[in-house]
């Protein structure tokens, strides 16, 4: 069964977007396994002095995740026709 992995842009406990996530995650049960990363706000904004070695455990997580994963969802709500640090955090750990 093919992996997606879903990531809500939020740092709410609740939010339309781990709602959406929700919703994604049943219509889509039968043929994919969606493995939800459960927040961003323990995600650490992106250093390249950190980005040694031993990076924080977080980022080893959320890059253990993507290299598992099929494919990802990346749910957020653009801000001033914009993105926020908070959501490229994701984008700049992961490659």
């Amino acid at each position: 069964m093919k992996k997606i992995l879903a990531i809500s842009g939020s740092t709410k406990a609740v939010s339309t977007n781990a709602l959406y996530i929700t919703a994604i995650s049943r219509l889509l049960s039968k043929e994919f396994e969606v493995i939800n990363f459960s927040s961003i706000a323990f995600i650490p904004h992106f250093n390249p002095d950190l980005d040694q070695e031993n990076p924080p455990q977080a980022v080893e997580a959320l890059r253990s995740t993507i290299k598992k994963a099929d494919g990802i969802i990346y749910l957020y709500t653009r801000i001033r026709n914009g993105l926020t640090r908070l959501i490229k955090k994701p984008c700049l750990i992961g490659r």
